[in-house]
């Protein structure tokens, strides 16, 4: 899944942690620039379908470090 609209100083660590309440984490990976700093959009990839839909149901347009952010699954 996408997510977009996340917090600069977020990392790869940070998303898993607040998306592994839905299920079993396979990979994440937040977008970089060239100083290290996240360029606000990552991807969270879940080893079922169903964790990936409880995660976009619950997380999509809600805070996340006091911004909102953006979660699309991709299956």
């Amino acid at each position: 899944m996408h997510i977009s609209n996340l917090p600069y100083c977020v990392d790869k660590q940070q998303l898993k942690g607040a998306f592994k309440e839905f299920g079993q984490i396979k990979h994440t990976h937040v977008n970089l620039d060239e100083k290290g700093q996240s360029r606000g959009f990552g991807v969270v990839e879940f080893k079922d379908k169903e964790a990936a839909a409880r995660a976009v149901e619950v997380m999509d347009r809600a805070s996340f470090n006091d911004r909102e952010v953006s979660v699309k699954a991709h299956y």
